[in-house]
């Protein structure tokens, strides 16, 4: 029996991720820093509904449009990753659908109950130089080992068939 439960519905038109990388000028330093974009990446029409219980936290995530841009001066390719374009495909369906249960814990191990993926068909165009441009940010940002970790336990992982 339920006791209590409160859900939760957020809706995203539009929502854009910039990966900027410092331009090195020589110029007098009292001025700003420039920072030119990399690439920029895109989600559409975001759904986010949850419900939460005194038992679980059930969560699912919809984007409907998924995007990403190379934007630095010189790049080869304009689209890095775009939905794949075949006959049978609908440009309403989302592209990337996940749903997750959450069971609560008091120990520092989060038990996930189920969790599913399901990503539509995209094209993926990298070249090594855009490659080389990203390495050095996930370096840095990935280095801090200060920071805690978190664990988690799962009953039930799915990740549906990916066609890259």
């Amino acid at each position: 029996m339920f006791r209590s439960s409160r859900k939760m519905r957020l809706r995203i038109s539009y929502f854009s991720v910039h990966l900027l990388e410092h331009v090195k000028q020589e110029v007098d330093l009292g001025e700003p820093s420039n920072y030119a974009p990399i690439i920029i990446g895109r989600l559409e029409r975001i759904n986010l509904d949850a419900m939460i219980t005194d038992q679980l936290m059930y969560s699912q995530l919809r984007v409907q449009s998924l995007s990403v841009d190379e934007k630095w001066a010189g790049a080869p390719l304009a689209a890095m990753l775009r939905r794949h374009q075949s006959e049978n495909a609908d440009a309403n369906d989302y592209i990337l659908h996940v749903a997750v249960v959450l069971l609560p814990t008091s120990c520092c191990v989060k038990q996930v109950k189920y969790l599913s993926i399901v990503l539509q068909p995209l094209d993926l165009n990298l070249d090594e130089e855009t490659l080389m441009k990203i390495v050095p940010f996930f370096r840095r940002s990935l280095s801090n080992s200060s920071t805690t970790r978190q664990q988690y336990y799962f009953d039930h992982f799915e990740i549906h068939p990916i066609k890259v």
